[in-house]
């Protein structure tokens, strides 16, 4: 939790889908999920940075959310931790599930 006695925003998981480009993909067989819970607890959403021609390929740069095991923003894509620092996210596991059950969809 933020030190002190700072109050802490919630935020639904709804408000980042709707104001960032979540992004999964498929690295060989495996699926990675834009939404799915860390090694060593917490959470981690992926967010799209950027798309860029490259010798007749696209090269695909990616930014993170980092959150504890309580869905409290840790790390915040840049330029947005003003916006999402102190708040804690909820509905976080209903999103793992939801980004987590797209791997069926391939």
């Amino acid at each position: 939790m933020p030190k002190g006695n700072q109050n802490v925003r919630e935020i639904p998981f709804t408000e980042i889908e709707e104001n960032h480009q979540l992004a999964s993909y498929w690295f060989g067989r495996t699926f990675c999920p834009a939404v799915d819970h860390r090694d060593g607890g917490g959470y981690q959403i992926r967010v799209l940075k950027s798309e860029r021609p490259r010798g007749g390929q696209v090269t695909t740069s990616y930014d993170y959310f980092e959150l504890d095991e309580q869905g409290v923003v840790q790390v915040a894509p840049r330029g947005f931790a003003r916006d999402y620092k102190p708040g804690r996210v909820i509905g976080l596991d209903e999103a793992v599930a939801k980004y987590a059950a797209k791997a069926g969809a391939k």
